[in-house]
């Protein structure tokens, strides 16, 4: 019997192809694309491993020493995992950054890395850009960064979490929803985000911009 390597894919579809990739597990994950620039830039984070919980006593659960956010809205970012508080009985939880954590066990959580998508629209002002595929309000004061919001963008059930300007002073938004509006979505927001000039970028653009928020809040 022939051997295969079993191979995960991306349920994005860029437009062009990437410059270099690189194997991690069992996933071919984009690292640079040509022409990326300073940004605006839409990154491709659907390869990190993203997990549900469920319970009526979320206060309880600490995933990787974490505490899962007391209040629904609010989200807690640390060590490469961002996590989401939904409401009472549920949050989310998000490896965008950083060498991949061990799997979380118990029965609260569920392994959601497969059925879901995960963009990240990186910009000075993502929200002239979101404007125009969502009613979506991030730009309330009386948020403190970051955020979790949900709702439809480009008409599709969405989980936007807000993270707050980086070092060069541009934001992050990151976009969630079930794998199979992917395409959809990425062409939908490279659309919105055209006349700005928004273009595909790989996981270093992004590994450095979340090293350079990480040191700009530690200072």
């Amino acid at each position: 019997m022939e051997n295969r390597i079993m191979e995960r894919k991306s349920p994005v579809a860029m437009p062009t192809a990437p410059e270099q990739v690189t194997r991690r597990g069992d996933w071919t994950v984009a690292l640079r694309y040509g022409g990326e620039g300073a940004g605006p830039w839409l990154v491709d984070l659907s390869h990190g491993a993203k997990w549900d919980f469920q319970s009526a006593a979320l206060e309880t659960l600490t995933p990787w020493g974490m505490a899962i956010p007391e209040k629904p809205g609010q989200c807690r970012f640390a060590g490469g995992m961002l996590c989401s508080r939904l409401n009472r009985t549920q949050a989310i939880a998000w490896h965008i950054a950083g060498a991949p954590p061990p799997a979380p066990g118990g029965e609260a959580v569920t392994d959601v890395s497969d059925a879901t998508m995960l963009l990240a629209l990186v910009a000075v002002d993502p929200t002239g850009i979101l404007e125009k595929v969502t009613a979506l309000d991030f730009q309330r004061p009386q948020r403190p960064w970051p955020f979790v919001l949900q709702g439809p963008v480009a008409h599709v059930p969405c989980r936007v979490v807000h993270l707050g300007p980086g070092a060069d002073g541009t934001n992050a938004l990151l976009i969630n929803c079930a794998r199979g509006y992917a395409r959809d979505m990425a062409h939908a927001l490279l659309a919105a985000g055209d006349e700005f000039g928004l273009r595909p970028a790989g996981e270093q653009a992004w590994n450095g911009w979340v090293a350079a928020m990480e040191q700009s809040a530690a200072a």
